[in-house]
């Protein structure tokens, strides 16, 4: 019986996948926004996935965007993203990922490259209008992977007299 689950279920995941994709093409978007802007690192998905008045972060520019993925890269160069769910729902699309890779190139966080992997889980949430993206939001534990290169922290010490209710 369960030689026949696993059948039915290859079978029909696949199938119930394209439906979804068919249904809200923003979909297909995200995957190959991930695919090849981030694991392959194509800097004219950049401009083909963002409007260019995109709202992420602050001071979005698509130019400004690829010069991170650029740097990104370049600290990591076999940096990959793994997309572990997908949600679509009118224009909206989020994705639950996890972002890989082996910090061999330039510095990251002022941490010179000691070859140590990263693992960090990330959501993001895609509004589109009109075939690309209008609004990204991004969220990643940052700290996690500066910790996880190696960057050592340190507490900034208190001047001055901390009990003092300067009044």
């Amino acid at each position: 019986m369960n030689a026949i689950r696993s059948v039915v279920l290859t079978v029909l995941v696949p199938a119930a996948v394209a439906a979804s994709v068919s249904v809200n093409p923003n979909i297909q978007r995200v995957r190959d926004y991930w695919q090849q802007v981030w694991s392959e690192g194509n800097l004219q998905a950049v401009a083909e996935f963002y409007d260019p008045a995109c709202k992420q972060g602050e001071d979005f520019t698509i130019e400004g965007f690829q010069r991170n993925v650029t740097r990104q890269r370049e600290s990591f160069p076999d940096f990959s993203v793994e997309v572990h769910e997908v949600f679509a729902h009118d224009n909206w699309v989020a994705t639950r990922v996890t972002y890989r890779g082996t910090h061999t190139g330039r510095k990251m966080f002022g941490q010179e490259a000691m070859n140590k992997s990263i693992e960090v889980p990330g959501l993001d949430i895609f509004i589109f209008k009109e075939g690309k993206c209008v609004e990204h939001l991004h969220v990643a534990d940052h700290l996690d992977l500066a910790l996880q290169i190696g960057v050592k922290l340190a507490p900034t010490p208190i001047t001055g007299n901390p009990d003092a209710s300067g009044g």
